[in-house]
């Protein structure tokens, strides 16, 4: 506040100095200037790369820089990005620029992103100059064709030419068109008459090389491509047709000059991407090729869906891309539009039958593959494919008979025995399964499926050791296995050989760095080992081929909020919630963080969305549960919980967590049902004993919480959480000296942050302040990050009346835990009975945070008040009054408010209603006396 009244007050000097102060302003250097002039000369020079990084830096110094952001664009449309030309042109439409210059460069952008529709919608050429009007007609011909609209294509185009006969864009769309009709003579008359009109124009002599590359000139093809490049070495179209006659002709190493270019210049183009996918798969590159697939993929989702489904290779190349990406749902929309257009191709039939098996629709493999096993010479792939659905099915004849018969028309085939194997296995002859398995393994270490299955057999067994041996055979027969690797480092994870998992998922990234599951795993060793940094980088990194990917977001929500960053943690899982896949996981992180800053309303509304999404989840009932209860539905948090044990069945654990939540809203009728179903569920479960307890105490049933309590720990000598609870009788009975002595045993064996506070409690309870604030002192100076018993520390302090001591705790706590409602609200407290003016600022940081909480109203309003602002406390005291009208505090604080602005009749009814119950509250002589008043 103080630097931003001081720049005020220097702000209004400066005006004050007169004209002189103006001028200078007018004649300095807008900043950013120098670096956009320097990009320029780059721009008019060719250099469109450092034009960009100059043009960037002087953005960074003044984004507000008109020119740069026009230049930008411009720029960008050269190197083939169009997405980021289309963002540099909205900010400089923000900025003000006119239409007459974005229109024609927008319509570029739109058309290079194959956004057809996008453009006709939103780029007109009414109203524009008559060369700018045929520059936007042009591209809107071109996105006219390309959507099928052909005659509507050559109308716009002939109304192009009547705007500007001269204008050469208009004769190289024309021949465009006239190529794609194959209308060779007339391609070639309007490519003619663009070299007339202009020579030194590289989309001119790109029309002529397709010209001569269509009717077999193959010489006068390339002469022409290179005119096109040596005038404009960015023009992707010229360097894809390039390429791609380079690669039919054989001259691999002369396309591949090419497409390295392209690999920079022009990711985003799906037949540039495709290019380098070919290229990179010859070179026997997998992590370049599952680059330019990515890329491909990204860029084919953009074409226009008319466009795409007419065009099988489109579909076959999208269907590839998506299915080597794991990216499955668009892979089988892509197939099966693809099987519409060729019904009778077996290679699209049995991929999508994969992608359906590892779904697990049987149903829809069996209908798509069946027809393809009748005959004589049926294809064993299918057959195999056709026996792993029905065995999904659990129909093991019919499994057993294709395997078998698969194996016979293959008898190399392992495909076949292994499928017997998993039959085996599904049911129910294990040891034979395994046999089958182990044999197929034995011989050929490389079959990779038996290999994962046998592993995965041992690590679910707790086998890690020999699933390790079994996964170290498969991965050095196959050391491109990623799925193998991956499971390899899971399995010496498990092994706790962290620095063997280390090693082996590096070892699988190096070999493709875009398979997120090793990413991910390297990820959360990062987290567990405490190396955020690197952490943060591999998530960046995924992130920029995979924006929206939910476990990436997820993760780096994690690591935003263990940086003290929650604004970002929200922002990212609200991202998450927006997309797609919503996994639970994330939702419920959302709810919880919404839940955690005060912000009820929200993480309910989240909440909501989970039930509607995983209807029946108790841990989404829970949760939702939870929301009702901030939101003061108790009713609704009570009906949610009963719903939660109703599902529960007879499992004890979840019937055990819906009786505590059934406590904490007070149903403890409804909580001994939900026990007494868990006690009967089979052999004793221990936490619901340790529940009953619990529930004793809840209904001052004493003596039996006691006895309970006491047979546990006879019961169960060694088990600290029946010591905690015979711990916490003692408490109940207000029997602190055995507490103190039940929780100091505990304590000595096992110093732990629980323990710590139970034994603080005790001596807070037995009067013993003194030895509580140094029992929690002595814990927080050797463990700091736990921020929960510096909170206790400090509310400690609060209580002992070490009001300083408490401040500097509550805001070094606050320092880790920035937007804790509680700790603002007891530090604003404490602020305000220290005479501290920054109380105020700290009470409204409170309840920007949890504006629903009537604690943090009530602090807000009590100091507004003693500041002698009644009327602007008034309305956030009764709305603490009406959300908590228990509370005779929050009444005498009303009171006291209106006293203030003169109303004493209705200041004398709440001060009457604060006084009207037998125990006192802090304040209740101050009320007393203003009554008398």
């Amino acid at each position: 506040m103080a630097n931003q009244f001081s720049f005020m007050t220097r702000t209004r000097q400066g005006v004050l100095l007169g004209g002189c102060l103006f001028v200078l302003h007018v004649h300095a250097a807008q900043p950013g200037t120098n670096y956009y002039e320097d990009a320029l000369r780059r721009y008019d020079g060719r250099d469109i790369q450092g034009a960009i990084v100059q043009l960037k830096n002087a953005l960074q110094q003044n984004p507000k820089l008109l020119p740069a952001q026009v230049l930008l664009a411009d720029a960008y449309l050269l190197t083939g990005s169009p997405g980021a030309a289309e963002a540099a042109l909205e900010s400089a439409q923000a900025l003000g620029a006119d239409r007459v210059v974005l229109a024609p460069k927008f319509a570029q952008a739109y058309l290079r992103q194959f956004k057809y529709q996008q453009l006709l919608d939103q780029v007109s050429h009414q109203g524009l100059p008559p060369i700018q009007a045929a520059e936007v007609l042009v591209q809107r011909a071109a996105a006219q064709a390309a959507l099928g609209q052909v005659k509507e294509a050559e109308a716009t185009l002939r109304q192009a030419e009547r705007l500007s006969p001269d204008l050469a864009a208009v004769n190289v769309a024309q021949g465009t068109l006239a190529l794609q009709k194959g209308d060779v003579r007339a391609a070639r008359e309007q490519a003619d008459r663009a070299v007339v009109l202009a020579p030194n124009d590289a989309s001119v002599w790109s029309l002529k090389a397709s010209v001569a590359h269509l009717v077999g000139d193959i010489p006068a093809a390339l002469a022409a491509y290179e005119k096109a490049l040596g005038l404009s070495p960015d023009f992707v179209d010229a360097r894809v047709a390039r390429a791609g006659l380079l690669l039919d002709l054989k001259r691999t190493q002369e396309a591949d000059q090419d497409i390295k270019i392209l690999e920079k210049s022009a990711a985003t183009d799906p037949r540039a991407a495709y290019l380098v996918s070919l290229a990179a798969a010859r070179r026997g590159d997998g992590a370049a090729t599952r680059k330019a697939l990515t890329d491909a993929a990204n860029a084919i989702d953009q074409l226009p869906t008319a466009m795409v489904r007419r065009n099988a290779q489109f579909l076959m190349l999208g269907a590839l891309a998506h299915y080597g990406l794991r990216s499955m749902e668009k892979a089988q929309a892509y197939l099966q539009s693809y099987i519409t257009l060729q019904p009778r191709q077996p290679g699209a039939r049995k991929l999508l039958a994969s992608i359906y098996l590892d779904r697990g629709d049987f149903k829809e493999t069996i209908q798509l593959l069946y027809p393809m096993s009748e005959g004589a010479n049926p294809d064993p792939q299918v057959l195999t494919m056709l026996a792993s659905a029905y065995l999904g099915r659990k129909q093991y004849t019919q499994a057993a008979e294709l395997f078998e018969r698969a194996a016979r028309i293959a008898p190399g085939s392992t495909d076949a025995r292994v499928g017997l194997g998993l039959t085996r296995l599904g049911a129910g002859q294990t040891a034979q399964g395994l046999a089958e398995l182990e044999q197929v393994f034995a011989k050929d270490p490389g079959q990779a499926k038996a290999g994962m299955v046998l592993a995965t057999h041992q690590l679910r067994s707790g086998e890690a050791g020999r699933a390790v041996d079994i996964l170290r055979k498969l991965t050095q027969a196959d050391p491109d296995n990623l799925e193998a690797l991956n499971l390899l480092g899971t399995a010496q994870a498990e092994a706790k050989d962290p620095a063997g998992a280390r090693a082996t998922f590096t070892q699988a990234a190096l070999k493709d760095r875009n398979f997120l599951p090793v990413q991910f795993n390297l990820v959360s060793l990062d987290m567990d080992q405490g190396r955020q940094d690197h952490a943060r980088r591999r998530l960046g990194a995924i992130l920029k081929f995979r924006p929206d990917h939910p476990d990436a977001l997820f993760l780096l929500a994690r690591l935003e909020e263990s940086a003290g960053r929650p604004d970002e943690t929200l922002r990212l899982l609200e991202r998450i919630r927006a997309g797609k896949v919503k996994p639970l996981a994330s939702l419920a992180y959302l709810a919880e963080r919404y839940l955690r800053s005060g912000n009820a309303k929200q993480a309910l509304v989240v909440a909501q969305d989970m039930e509607a999404l995983y209807p029946g989840n108790p841990s989404v009932q829970e949760i939702l549960g939870q929301t009702y209860l901030a939101s003061g539905s108790v009713d609704k948090a009570r009906a949610t919980y009963n719903r939660m044990a109703r599902n529960a069945g007879f499992d004890p654990a979840q019937l055990t967590r819906a009786a505590g939540l059934l406590m904490s809203v007070g149903a403890y009728d409804d909580a001994g049902h939900a026990l007494n179903k868990a006690l009967d569920s089979g052999k004793p479960y221990l936490p619901a004993q340790f529940q009953q307890v619990e529930l004793d105490l809840r209904t001052g049933k004493l003596a039996a919480a006691e006895k309970r309590a006491r047979d546990l720990r006879a019961a169960h000598p060694g088990n600290a959480e029946a010591s905690r609870l015979l711990g916490g009788v003692y408490m109940a009975q207000k029997k602190p000296t055995e507490a103190l002595a039940v929780f100091k045993e505990l304590w000595q064996k096992a110093p732990t942050g629980p323990n710590t506070l139970a034994l603080f409690q005790a001596h807070q309870a037995k009067g013993e302040h003194q030895a509580a604030i140094d029992l929690m002192k002595g814990w927080v100076g050797k463990n700091p990050r736990d921020v929960a018993a510096e909170s206790a520390l400090a509310e400690a302090y609060l209580r002992a009346g070490q009001l300083q001591s408490a401040r500097s705790t509550y805001e070094t706590y606050l320092q880790k835990q920035s937007r804790d409602a509680g700790a603002l609200n007891n530090l604003a407290n404490i602020l305000h009975q220290l005479k501290d003016p920054k109380a105020l600022d700290v009470a409204r940081q409170a309840y920007s945070l949890a504006p629903d909480n009537p604690n943090v109203s009530d602090t807000l309003g009590w100091i507004l008040v003693n500041k002698g602002l009644a009327q602007e406390a008034l309305p956030y005291l009764r709305d603490a009054s009406l959300r908590a009208a228990g509370n005779r505090a929050i009444r005498y604080h009303l009171g006291a408010a209106l006293h203030q602005m003169g109303r004493k009749a209705e200041a004398r009814k709440e001060l009457q209603a604060a006084l009207a119950g037998k125990a006192e509250f802090e304040g209740a002589d101050q009320a007393r006396a203003l009554l008398t008043q």
